[in-house]
């Protein structure tokens, strides 16, 4: 049976907080984070002593759909406290900032928990809680028992260097039970693993994990690729491809294919209709979804939302799936066949398995808040977060990026947005390196894909283990032996 805690992460994993993938939060170090740092606090008091459903006013919309009620809020967050125990010692507070939402982040050890926990409340302009999330803290600042070296340009760690961040992962900080890293630079590809797939060993290059919301970055590419073969066009509005019987509102109908890509079309993280509501606290909640199901909720999205937030970035799930909906009713085949005959099939790369059943041979068991969870089948939701990949598969389509051939695939990449961002990919300097990227995260499992190609440089990380925390790792590999930007 899932713990309160597993089932918390559910909601959080899927809507709450699943827009650390999309862009790089800005860290931010002025007066301006001191009202931030109070409120984030005084939320967190307020939560830890048990004042949970007073909370609830505070939430935004979205949020309220997702929990529920003000006593599936209350009755949640008292079965984690009692789970966590008491918290010893603080041992970090951030403020970090993107598109207008503030996220306060605190960082504890509990009495009930071997690893430290993070609390992190998303913040609106207008004061409203936009995201709640209480999870195993990511590992950061890794590294530190690593000897240092200078890495030169177009190369990554050694393989000794990347195996002692490993160990470090795993066996220091207890982030996840086993993690497996492909790497390609001037030297060639080469896979580095430490720990437990879930079967007694580590994992290995062929080893499958739920890639997650790096399929974003795929369903980009599939609509690259469409644009290029004149299928359909950037600035074509959603209307023209959704059933003509749906009734949506004419703001709604306006939103075009490169918003949904660029997470700005205003459309909210999650749908709200009945069926996903329902799915919500599943073990597996976007199962069973079908694109007609994710039609009918366009129908039902308040277009007062839409014009409020369209053109400004806020992270889509829904958004996802209803870009990659779209462009299987424009090419008149499922997106699973697109994906594989339009994308995969030029760049040279087997098929993508986008659903659990659809794996052959040894797949990692997922890990939360150090249980095991069952794998997510996306269903409709594929195009937001179905790849099921190995680090072997994954490189190869990194190394197929970095070439940028053909052109659509750096029509994909390119930036288009002020922020860097591409059509579904993101760019930030990390060192000196400028990096497109990607990340995921379902229940169980936690990936990201970067590619640097001024210095022909790829770089997967995949671990078996939720809450982001992959994204820590691959970010010291990236750094290590860089001089940061002056």
């Amino acid at each position: 049976m899932k713990t309160i805690v597993q089932r918390m992460v559910v909601v959080l994993t899927i809507c709450v907080l699943a827009g650390h993938a999309a862009g790089a939060l800005a860290e931010t170090d002025t007066a301006s984070d001191a009202p931030v740092l109070e409120a984030g606090r005084a939320l967190t008091q307020q939560w830890m002593s048990g004042e949970i459903a007073g909370l609830w006013e505070r939430f935004g919309s979205q949020m309220q759909a997702v929990v529920g009620s003000r006593e599936g809020l209350a009755q949640t967050g008292a079965g984690i406290l009692a789970q966590l125990g008491e918290e010893n010692a603080v041992l970090s507070e951030q403020v970090t900032r993107q598109q207008g939402i503030a996220v306060y982040r605190r960082v504890s050890r509990w009495s009930g928990s071997p690893n430290p926990i993070a609390v992190t409340w998303a913040l609106g302009p207008d004061g409203l809680i936009e995201g709640f999330s209480v999870r195993p803290a990511p590992a950061e600042n890794l590294g530190a028992a690593v000897a240092a070296g200078e890495t030169p340009d177009g190369r990554l760690p050694a393989d000794d260097v990347v195996a002692q961040y490993l160990e470090e992962f795993v066996e220091q900080r207890q982030v996840a039970p086993g993690v497996v890293v492909g790497l390609l630079d001037s030297e060639g590809a080469r896979f580095v693993a430490h720990g437990d797939a879930g079967d007694g060993r580590a994992p290995d290059p062929d080893t499958v994990f739920e890639a997650g919301s790096v399929t974003k970055g795929l369903t980009g590419l599939l609509l690259a690729q469409m644009v290029d073969a004149g299928d359909v066009r950037l600035d074509q509005p959603v209307g023209e491809l959704l059933p003509a019987d749906l009734g949506v509102d004419p703001a709604v109908a306006a939103i075009t294919l490169e918003e949904l890509a660029t997470h700005r079309s205003g459309l909210p993280r999650l749908a709200s209709g009945p069926e996903m509501q329902a799915r919500m606290t599943s073990a597996d909640p976007y199962a069973g979804s079908t694109p007609e199901e994710i039609f009918a909720d366009v129908a039902r999205v308040d277009a007062a939302q839409v014009a409020a937030g369209r053109g400004s970035y806020a992270y889509s799930n829904f958004g996802s799936a209803l870009l990659g909906q779209l462009l299987a009713r424009a090419g008149e085949a499922s997106y699973a066949d697109l994906l594989a005959e339009r994308v995969f099939a030029p760049l040279g790369l087997a098929a993508p398995a986008l659903a659990p059943d659809a794996v052959d041979g040894r797949r990692a068991q997922g890990h939360q808040a150090g249980q095991p969870v069952p794998p997510w089948t996306l269903d409709a939701y594929a195009p937001a977060g179905g790849w099921q990949t190995s680090a072997r598969d994954a490189l190869a389509l990194a190394q197929r990026l970095v070439s940028g051939e053909p052109a659509w695939v750096t029509a994909a990449l390119e930036p288009r947005t002020e922020d860097g961002g591409g059509l579904a990919w993101h760019q930030v300097t990390i060192a000196d390196r400028t990096v497109t990227w990607h990340n995921g995260g379902t229940a169980g499992s936690s990936s990201f894909l970067a590619i640097v190609p001024d210095e022909d440089l790829a770089l997967v990380v995949l671990v078996n283990a939720g809450g982001g925390v992959a994204d820590g790792l691959a970010r010291a590999l990236l750094a290590h032996g860089r001089t940061p930007p002056q």
